[in-house]
């Protein structure tokens, strides 16, 4: 055989069988899963508009925060915890970014967060909030109420802006009631 037969004139004359094309083969894959939460969520948001309830986090302004300002907030009763930023560096059990998220996106992805939190028994945790350079006024909004949000929920126990190497003053690691307690409340 010479070198000008191509590939197909090859396998033809090795077995004469008619080459057929491959079909596009695709897996069966079911349907999504169904967010019963998420179904929830949007079912309320058609039905009342802009009273909805997010995560129990208000969404009205708080006092604002400077961009360079260090959180540190420790439940009553639990100084001692904050050493524990100060030690080691900080592996937070899960990281939620909320850059790029509207207040109301965010105060939805706090409270999931916690809800993961309680249910999975996660001690540690960091909300990276950024330090507002992107936002429409230039302000640390959602820095500010996750300050807010952080102090209203009884299973954070303390939270302290992060360390330059971890996020500096555009995240917060937060300790949650797992990190001294593995008796929670029940779900």
């Amino acid at each position: 055989m010479s070198d000008t037969h191509s590939f197909e004139d090859l396998l033809k004359a090795e077995d004469n069988a008619p080459i057929v094309p491959v079909k596009t083969v695709k897996a069966d894959v079911g349907t999504a899963p169904v967010d019963r939460e998420a179904l929830v969520r949007a079912r309320r948001l058609a039905e009342k508009g802009n009273d909805l309830d997010f995560g129990g986090f208000s969404t009205q302004e708080p006092p604002m925060i400077a961009a360079d300002a260090l959180l540190e907030w420790t439940r009553e009763g639990f100084g001692r915890l904050k050493t524990q930023f100060d030690r080691d560096r900080f592996n937070p059990d899960y990281r939620l970014d909320l850059h790029g998220r509207t207040v109301e996106q965010s105060a939805m992805e706090v409270h999931r967060m916690l809800e993961r939190a309680r249910r999975y028994r996660w001690q540690r945790l960091q909300i990276v909030h950024g330090i507002g350079r992107r936002s429409a006024e230039g302000k640390p909004l959602l820095k500010s109420y996750v300050n807010r949000w952080l102090r209203e929920v009884d299973d954070i126990i303390a939270f302290a802006s992060a360390r330059k190497r971890d996020g500096g003053h555009g995240a917060v690691n937060v300790l949650t009631r797992g990190a001294v307690s593995d008796r929670w409340p029940e779900v």
